[in-house]
């Protein structure tokens, strides 16, 4: 018959499913189902493999639309295409998110457990909500801008979760997840970041040096949380902490030495050549790097004690 809406409206339920094709253009059908549901089909065959193309639910789509999907279908069957195949390979397309896990488990062991940490922190808080569940290579310039520009009142943060999914990109490129020449991060222009160096003045010098003798001498005061769910229930007397020497020290490294700080809260003793006057860093955030040690430095190496491997012991480090 033809499939008109009267004829598909008089199409009932079988108790199985079963096919009508229409009369007026081979290949286009109605899949009825046993509860009733109707389906638009279209039927070809590719390199001798029959194949089949579902267009639409009927009610959610007419005949009329149904058959006009269908002749573009098989016009571009004639020109050697295979629809339904390309379908599948698109469906079975990788997510944003399926891809990242894929990075993380591919890629991820080769980077640094801090450089880690933030990929998955910036993409899992900035990037997944938005973008997570579209397919990785239908990603578009216009949807990581979308999330670049939501971040524009932290330009740093919105620059390096950009660089983020460039990388993503990149190596799912050179990884066979996505075709070459794929990177829609590539195209964004990033935000100018202000300079964030800052010298302390003579008089904050000053200043740091005294509170640092406080805190190893006297101790620096505190107060108890005296209101809500975790208040403390001991009496309000004048509380103070004397820090060890280990804390104090890894806070003048960082001036004489212009080191991050986690080069010195990692820094281990056979790192140190004292005789020689330097910091023989193996993995530093640029690389394996060498620094030269002033007097100052060298005084306060000389003067810290030795207990275990590294200068500062990280895991009872307490910072203030």
């Amino acid at each position: 018959m033809k499939l008109t809406k009267r004829n598909l409206d008089s199409l009932e339920a079988a108790g199985k499913r079963y096919f009508v094709w229409d009369d007026a253009l081979q290949g286009f059908g109605v899949r009825v189902e046993a509860s009733g549901r109707k389906t638009f089909l279209c039927r070809y065959r590719s390199l001798g493999v029959r194949r089949q193309y579902a267009l639409g639910r009927y009610g959610t789509i007419t005949p009329d639309q149904a058959r006009a999907e269908a002749r573009r279908i098989l016009g571009s069957v004639s020109l050697g295409n295979d629809p339904a195949h390309e379908r599948q390979e698109r469906n079975a397309a990788v997510s944003f998110s399926e891809l990242f896990d894929a990075y993380l488990a591919g890629h991820g062991p080769k980077l640094k457990p801090k450089t880690l940490d933030d990929y998955k922190c910036g993409i899992n808080k900035h990037v997944l909500p938005a973008i997570g569940k579209l397919k990785a290579e239908n990603v578009t310039v216009q949807d990581i801008n979308a999330i670049h520009v939501g971040l524009v009142g932290h330009p740093h943060r919105a620059n390096r979760v950009v660089a983020y999914m460039s990388s993503v990109f990149s190596w799912a490129t050179e990884n066979g997840y996505i075709e070459r020449g794929i990177n829609p991060a590539g195209a964004i222009k990033r935000f100018r970041e202000s300079g964030r160096e800052r010298y302390l003045s003579k008089d904050e010098i000053n200043r740091l040096g005294a509170i640092l003798v406080e805190a190893e001498t006297s101790g620096l005061p505190w107060e108890i949380k005296a209101t809500g769910d975790k208040a403390k229930h001991i009496a309000k007397t004048n509380q103070a902490i004397v820090y060890p020497l280990r804390v104090t020290n890894a806070i003048r490294l960082l001036l004489p030495t212009g080191c991050r700080l986690r080069e010195i809260l990692h820094l281990r003793w056979s790192e140190v050549d004292l005789e020689r006057g330097l910091l023989l860093l193996p993995d530093s955030k640029t690389g394996q790097k060498t620094v030269i040690l002033n007097r100052s430095a060298i005084a306060i190496l000389s003067s810290s004690e030795r207990v275990g491997s590294f200068v500062v012991r990280r895991k009872r480090l307490v910072c203030f």
